[in-house]
């Protein structure tokens, strides 16, 4: 019984690592997309202004 029990946790405290790996992983792609994202999207925001200026 005592076997069985401790089988039964490793196989849940093991699911619940790999869907905690899963997660941060998913997490850490899509916040650095959004950040890359996000900044080359401000540079380009600035160097349209920086032309604009430069033509008037």
């Amino acid at each position: 019984m005592w076997n069985y029990q401790q089988q039964l946790r490793r196989k849940v405290s093991k699911t619940w690592y790999i869907i905690f790996c899963v997660y941060a992983l998913l997490l850490s792609l899509t916040g650095g997309v959004t950040f890359f994202y996000n900044h080359g999207f401000y540079a380009r925001e600035e160097n349209i202004k920086k032309m604009e200026i430069m033509t008037t």
